[in-house]
């Protein structure tokens, strides 16, 4: 297994489909995975029991009141749920942290300000890069994910995400 250095921040969207395919041990690649309130609140509302699963790097985090008014003042963040507006502000504490995230509108925003960003398929495919599934598992849990989960794809790009695995 390679080594666990970086650390990252979740919004709900990556959590609730880890669950919801019971594959938050992936997070386990993380150092800590920093998680705030808001999102914390948000996936309890999907996945009541998510947190029973959850590995223990998980720390539930508010973000500084300094970084909330970031937020609060920056235009670009007017149309993100509260849960994204959270974990981008809450990045700016952890800045050495990928934002774990599947919209695609936070998405954007946070790759407009430098935030190295990652969903949920690249959360699957790290699972096979660290050694915890092996690719025919990865390929198999992908294949499933419209039926396993409420994470919303394109089939086009699922396919090129399959496409990309080495055959083995």
């Amino acid at each position: 297994m390679q080594n666990i250095s970086n650390a990252a921040i979740a919004d709900a969207g990556p959590l609730i489909h880890l669950d919801e395919m019971e594959w938050l041990f992936v997070l386990e690649t993380f150092s800590t995975v920093w998680v705030p309130p808001e999102v914390a609140d948000e996936a309890t509302r999907h996945r009541p029991h998510w947190k029973d699963s959850a590995p223990a790097n998980i720390r539930i985090e508010a973000a500084s009141p300094g970084a909330r008014q970031w937020w609060e003042a920056e235009r670009k963040f007017v149309q993100l749920d509260q849960g994204e507006k959270a974990a981008l502000a809450l990045w700016r504490s952890h800045q050495d942290a990928i934002l774990l995230c599947d919209d695609l509108q936070a998405r954007t925003v946070a790759q407009d300000f430098g935030v190295p960003v990652m969903g949920t398929l690249g959360l699957i495919l790290r699972a096979a890069q660290f050694s915890l599934r092996p690719i025919p598992d990865v390929r198999a849990i992908l294949t499933d994910l419209p039926k396993r989960s409420t994470l919303h794809l394109k089939p086009a790009l699922l396919q090129r995400v399959l496409d990309s695995l080495p055959e083995e």
